[in-house]
């Protein structure tokens, strides 16, 4: 006598368990969404050996 089930919890994951006359199996299943974004400008700065910063965007020309 065995029996497999398995439960959808939405974005939680799952949750799955089987059984048969003798043995209890549970086990669950988890899962994350995220989202990332980049945007169209990634700052940094440049130090020069005489320790003069320079502000610039990634892409940028530095003249």
């Amino acid at each position: 006598m065995q029996e497999n089930q398995e439960l959808d919890l939405g974005i939680l994951g799952n949750l799955g368990f089987s059984y048969n006359l003798f043995d209890l199996e549970v086990a669950m299943a988890l899962s994350m969404l995220q989202n990332f974004s980049l945007t169209s400008t990634l700052p940094a700065i440049l130090k020069l050996e005489d320790n003069t910063m320079i502000d610039f965007n990634i892409g940028d020309e530095i003249s």
